[in-house]
């Protein structure tokens, strides 16, 4: 991955390994890992989905925020210190980073849709029904 005029902070690593900050507004990211295709952040981490369907995330560390599974994704959302994405070939769900509330154990079944809250996910199946998990006040 390569970078050009990016800031740097005191907090945060990359998914490559590296503890290089989190970028500020204003910087300029490139890849070498192919096309991004989307561009996601949470509260204290970004991911970016490459062509392929894997993921490159960054962010706060501590709670392997930062580190995604290496799955290929068709879709993936991000909360507050957690995320998760739908699995390309089998349509289920995997979740990474904070587990506090039980924000990253994810269903079993098949879904169509995913998205992340502060605390919490909802989904909705491949029958079109909806569950979520995480906090619940």
């Amino acid at each position: 991955m390569g970078e050009k005029g990016q800031q740097q902070n005191e907090k945060g690593t990359r998914s490559d390994g590296t503890e290089t900050g989190l970028a500020h507004q204003g910087s300029i990211k490139t890849y070498s890992s192919g096309t991004v295709v989307k561009v996601q952040c949470g509260s204290a981490l970004t991911c970016v989905q490459f062509a392929t369907g894997s993921l490159q995330c960054w962010g706060l560390k501590g709670n392997n925020e930062t580190i995604p599974p290496s799955r290929i994704f068709s879709t993936f959302s991000l909360g507050s210190r957690h995320g998760c994405g739908i699995e390309q070939s089998t349509s289920r769900i995997y979740c990474w980073g904070l587990t506090e509330d039980q924000r990253t154990n994810a269903p079993l079944g098949t879904f169509i849709s995913v998205s992340s809250g502060a605390g919490h996910n909802c989904a909705i199946m491949t029958n079109y029904s909806i569950i979520c998990w995480g906090f619940n006040p």
